[in-house]
């Protein structure tokens, strides 16, 4: 874990790890994921680098790890050449 630190140089409050999930719904957004990468023959570092995002969050991504934010969903998507819909079209959250 890091630290940020505040204008004076001292050390302030503790990054946070990247948040995992074990959602169901996490799951299948990465297996869609990583289908649409793999149609288009890419690594997950080429994903990444077409995303702007690091390749190791895609891995995270893929395997439903991380509940990932609109933005990075938007990326992924534009990234894969598809609507953002696709992704997520008739998930649903565990609670529902």
């Amino acid at each position: 874990m890091t630290t940020s630190n505040d204008r004076s140089g001292r050390s302030a409050v503790p990054e946070a790890p990247p948040r995992k999930t074990d959602r169901r719904e996490a799951v299948e957004f990465g297996r869609r994921v990583r289908a649409g990468r793999k149609v288009l023959r890419l690594s997950q570092e080429q994903l990444g680098e077409r995303s702007g995002l690091h390749r190791t969050y895609v891995g995270h991504v893929e395997r439903g790890e991380v509940n990932p934010t609109l933005h990075n969903v938007l990326l992924l998507a534009e990234a894969l050449g598809v609507d953002a819909s696709e992704l997520v079209r008739g998930l649903r959250t565990d609670d529902n």
